[in-house]
C-alpha cells in the first residue's frame, strides 16, 4: 500500500510542475469578456493589450471610427453631388484703359480708343462707350517698357457733353503741363 501512495504522490508532483510551467510558459490561455463599463472605468489599457491581439476577427464591424485611424489610412468616399452655382461675377475692374505715348499716339488700349492731342500736356481719350457716371485715374509713365519713373503727374477728368466717352488726360511736370507717356484707366 506504500508502494502506491509514493507513485500517486510523485504523479500529483510532476503534474503540478507541468501546470506551472504550460501557465509560465504561455502557452495557456484565459478568455475573459471586455465590456464598454470596463472600459469607461479605465479597466482596460494598452498596456494590458499584447501587439497584435486585436485584429479585423476580433472587432465587431461598424464599431470604429474615424479618429481610430492614423491619417491616410481610409479611402476617400465617391465625390458628392455638385453644389449649386456661386452667383455670377461682377465687371472687370476698370471698364476701359489706354496707355499713349507723349505725342498722343496709343500703345496699348483695351479697344477701339482714340486720342486727339490738342494742347502742350493735354490729351482727349475717346472710349466706344459713355464713361458718364464713372471714375477715371490718370498717371505719367513709359508705354513700353523700360523705366517707368517720372517726375511729375496726370489727371483725367470726365467730360460730359463732349461726346460718348470723352476724356481729358493733362500730364506736368509737378508745376506745368509739359509732353509725357500716359495711361489711363477707366472704373465704373
Amino acid at each position: 500500500m506504500g508502494r502506491i501512495f509514493t507513485e500517486s504522490r510523485y504523479a500529483s508532483v510532476v503534474s503540478t510542475v507541468a501546470l506551472v510551467l504550460a501557465l509560465g510558459s504561455g502557452t495557456a490561455y484565459a478568455g475573459v469578456l471586455i465590456t464598454s463599463q470596463d472600459i469607461k472605468n479605465g479597466g482596460v489599457k494598452r498596456v494590458d493589450i499584447h501587439k497584435g491581439a486585436v485584429n479585423s476577427a476580433k472587432v465587431a464591424n461598424g464599431t470604429l471610427l474615424k479618429g481610430d485611424f492614423k491619417a491616410g489610412q481610409l479611402p476617400a468616399g465617391p465625390a458628392g453631388p455638385q453644389g449649386p452655382a456661386g452667383p455670377p461675377g461682377g465687371p472687370p475692374a476698370a471698364k476701359f484703359f489706354a496707355a499713349g505715348d507723349a505725342d498722343g499716339s496709343v500703345q496699348r488700349s483695351s479697344g477701339d480708343v482714340s486720342v486727339n492731342k490738342f494742347g502742350t500736356g493735354l490729351y482727349r481719350v475717346t472710349f466706344p462707350a459713355s464713361v458718364e457716371g464713372c471714375v477715371a485715374v490718370a498717371s505719367i509713365g513709359a508705354t513700353t517698357g523700360g523705366n517707368n519713373v517720372q517726375v511729375g503727374g496726370a489727371g483725367a477728368t470726365i467730360n460730359p457733353g463732349l461726346g460718348t466717352g470723352v476724356t481729358t488726360v493733362l500730364t506736368s511736370n509737378g508745376t506745368a503741363a509739359v509732353n509725357k507717356p500716359w495711361a489711363i484707366a477707366v472704373f465704373c
